[in-house]
């Protein structure tokens, strides 16, 4: 019935925005650690997690869990190198790494 799916649509959009709430603070924090060493980098990075969370809640919301593959690939390819470029910006700021 039509209840039935405005409930699944309710549900299923409150899991996509919960799944996106609580990776954004992680992920702005590595973006602004990794800013003060490599801002160009950075900035791209949290442009492309943008980018993928939009098309994650879109695919999510129209086509169900399967839906969400996408966008999960894609922020994926932007908050992995962040936490690596963590690292190596912390050893470049304590100066261990670089000039």
């Amino acid at each position: 019935t039509l209840s039935c799916w405005w409930l699944w649509g309710i549900r299923v959009t409150s899991a996509c925005m919960a799944d996106t709430v609580e990776n954004m603070a992680t992920v702005q924090l590595l973006g602004c650690v990794n800013g003060l060493v490599f801002p160009k980098f950075s900035g791209g990075c949290l442009a492309l997690y943008a980018i993928g969370r939009v098309i994650y809640g879109y695919g999510y919301t129209n086509g169900g869990p399967s839906g969400r593959m996408a966008g999960g690939l894609i922020s994926h390819l932007a908050d992995i190198p962040l936490w690596i470029c963590t690292g190596y910006s912390a050893a470049k700021l304590l100066g261990y790494a670089g000039n």
